[in-house]
């Protein structure tokens, strides 16, 4: 149990799991470098600012009741593993995720302020694993920003910007042709505010199904 601002301030990585009983505090309140923040579990309360994340991580898993909030501009421009579960409150362009940035997950909140643009906008052209939920505006019309041994793909809008079939079965198209067969669990979900899928891209569900994952549509 504890507040971030009693952790030691030479500390670089830090990992708390299931059995923690409180663990709370604002993020700029961090030691200033740690690499590495694994809060995994539901007994978090950690608050702030993206802005605040310091700036050597590369790896940040935050859970619990946390609800941290920020533009994806202001992540660490280091940072190659970032999950901000849902109470969470991230927004801004898709064009802004750090280039390094292999894992992205990011909720965010209808406060007027949204995660936009086209997927194929994203710096990174081999993620492996990206989620997005909530208020959101996604496209798809240029490259689509995958490696051939993605894990997951999600995306889950509100229904102020649902996605229309048509744009569903060109990413489900897309997400086959990027996908090699491998073992492991492998999830796609393109549900919420997402239209169902037409004839188009039944071939490629399918497919995916074929090498491995698990595909939820609506």
């Amino acid at each position: 149990t504890g507040n971030v601002a009693d952790l030691p301030r030479g500390l670089t990585i830090l990992r708390l799991y299931n059995l923690v009983l409180a663990f709370m505090g604002d993020i700029k309140d961090l030691p200033p470098n740690l690499t590495e923040l694994l809060l995994f579990g539901s007994n978090f309360n950690i608050s702030g600012n993206i802005k605040d994340i310091p700036s050597n991580i590369t790896n940040l898993q935050i859970g619990g009741l946390s609800t941290i909030l920020g533009n994806i501009a202001d992540i660490p421009q280091n940072m190659r593993f970032f999950a901000l579960y849902n109470g969470s409150n991230v927004y801004g362009n898709l064009s802004d995720i750090p280039s390094n940035i292999t894992y992205f997950n990011a909720y965010n909140r209808a406060d007027g302020k949204i995660i936009s643009g086209d997927l194929g906008d994203i710096p990174n052209k081999n993620m492996t694993d990206f989620k997005v939920t909530g208020n959101l505006n996604i496209t798809f019309d240029k490259d689509f920003p995958l490696a051939p041994t993605y894990s997951s793909f999600s995306i889950i809008p509100d229904d102020q910007y649902p996605i229309d079939s048509a744009t569903v079965d060109k990413i489900l198209i897309a997400l086959d042709s990027k996908a090699r067969s491998s073992l492991g669990t492998r999830n796609i979900s393109l549900t919420g505010a997402c239209a169902t899928p037409t004839e188009a891209s039944q071939a490629a569900i399918t497919s995916l199904q074929q090498k491995g994952f698990t595909v939820q549509t609506n």
